[in-house]
């Protein structure tokens, strides 16, 4: 800031910010200054140095012409001034938000550093390059944490394998994101051992199975426990869709509690979902379909939710459990399997509730083929099921419900009724409770036990008459 020599104006810079108060304060000086040199005006002396009253006259008016353009001056520079701090609020708001835009951008980077595009080292995904060994490369490079995103693409692979890595995230643009076992390939597509934590989500694989000559799976996981499978679609394989599979040692038993959701398994030579020798898993809101074995086949499970679910057409049986422990099969729809819909064999605690099981035994292989089928095994609970044939004419489901040789068999509030042959088949060997069913009479129901005292009791009256 600098000021005027004469009356000491305040004369700011170009890089200084304006303030009203100083304009205000140089008018006030030079409307002082006028007000003096006006009175020491004198017209008749002024006429006499050559001067006319016309003269003194029109300096009059020009000086009232100036006093009212410096009025005008200063409106315009009072609006000027508000107009800049306008300016300077925005631009120390587009300074804020360019720091958060910042900060998030470098926020994102952090949280996006460790997603590996396979696209960037050397994929295609054109549905012609063989992309197997680009990938290999990549996951053999894999750490702990790190992600793997498959854009939108066929990659063709002779199989691919993670091994001994924590942690790690595969996924895609959804199905739209295809692995695809090239023609003539001697493994599995996809592979994980011994590397807990995983997701594996929104993604799909493509088994190839009319081009393969040998038998294999989708995807295999060992050993790799506390995981996650999630809108994934697994087909076209010339074995199974999907196994999980435990291997034991001294202290414990490998792949327990992973969970599998939303994935639709389908069209695959073998089962569609195979857990052999594994625990504490759960199957939610999947589609398992046409698949030529199983559906879902157990062995050696326990402590498995199977919930949510449509498993339907399967040529083999819809649910096939051997020698498991602690399942709950809730709410699926199982129907239209070529044998019976869910079959439990060995093993306890089997808890099936609330699933519509129909039309199953469509194959028509010469057995007698149930919707639900329980044998060989203790403390079953079958509550608020529909098991019946819903085609009238040529119906393929021999019974609702079929029993051998259970012990502790609950039977609550079933519809039985109707199937091809009978609605149930419980042998003599099977010890059991029934109550409220649409297809079986009530048996050793609390109904039945007041029934029998008050017989007992009528008896004891007339001996004593």
């Amino acid at each position: 800031m600098e000021n005027t020599p004469n009356y000491n104006l305040k004369k700011p810079k170009p890089t200084d910010k304006i303030n009203i108060q100083d304009i205000n304060e140089n008018m006030d000086i030079i409307d002082a200054e006028i007000n003096k040199k006006a009175e020491q005006i004198d017209i008749d002396s002024l006429a006499g140095v050559g001067r006319t009253a016309e003269t003194v006259k029109k300096n009059a008016e020009d000086i009232e012409n100036l006093s009212e353009g410096m009025t005008e001056l200063t409106a315009s520079l009072y609006q000027n001034t508000k107009e800049i701090e306008e300016l300077d609020k925005v631009t120390q708001n587009i300074g804020i938000r360019t720091e958060t835009v910042e900060s998030q951008i470098i926020d994102l980077n952090t949280k996006t550093e460790k997603i590996l595009g396979v696209k960037q080292y050397g994929a295609k995904g054109d549905g012609i390059t063989d992309d197997t060994d680009a990938i290999q490369n990549l996951l053999d490079t894999l750490e702990n944490g790190e992600s793997i995103y498959f854009p939108k693409g066929i990659y063709l692979v002779r199989g691919l394998t993670i091994q001994d890595v924590e942690k790690f995230r595969m996924f895609g643009d959804g199905w739209g994101s295809q692995l695809k076992l090239m023609d003539g390939s001697d493994s599995n597509v996809l592979n994980i051992i011994n590397s807990p934590r995983f997701i594996l989500e929104n993604i799909s694989i493509n088994g190839n199975r009319d081009n393969q000559t040998n038998p294999h799976g989708g995807v295999y996981i060992e050993r790799s426990e506390f995981s996650i499978i999630s809108k994934a679609e697994i087909c076209f394989c010339k074995n199974y869709g999907l196994r999980l599979t435990g291997v034991t040692n001294e202290t414990w038993e490998g792949t327990d509690e992973i969970n599998i959701d939303n994935c639709y398994i389908h069209q695959n030579d073998g089962s569609g979902l195979e857990i052999n020798d594994t625990h504490d898993h759960s199957v939610s809101a999947c589609n398992i379909e046409f698949n030529e074995g199983h559906g879902i086949h157990l062995t050696d499970c326990s402590c498995l939710n199977i919930l949510d679910s449509i498993i339907v057409s399967n040529d083999k049986i819809g649910i096939h459990a051997q020698n498991s422990s602690r399942l709950n099969i809730n709410a699926n729809q199982v129907c239209l399997n070529g044998e019976n819909g869910i079959k439990c064999i060995g093993g306890k605690q089997y808890n099936i509730t609330n699933n519509v099981f129909h039309s199953n035994g469509r194959l028509d292989n010469g057995y007698f083929e149930s919707g639900i089928l329980v044998a060989y095994t203790s403390k079953v609970i079958v509550s608020g099921n529909q098991s019946v044939d819903i085609d009238l004419d040529s119906k393929t489901q021999t019974y609702g419900l079929e029993t051998y040789s259970v012990s502790e068999l609950i039977i609550i509030g079933n519809d039985f009724t109707p199937n091809l042959i009978t609605p149930t088949m419980i042998d003599a060997d099977t010890n059991y409770i029934a109550y409220g069913n649409n297809g079986l009479e009530d048996k050793n129901s609390i109904t039945d036990k007041i029934n029998e005292l008050e017989s007992r009791l009528n008896t004891l009256e007339e001996i004593n008459k």
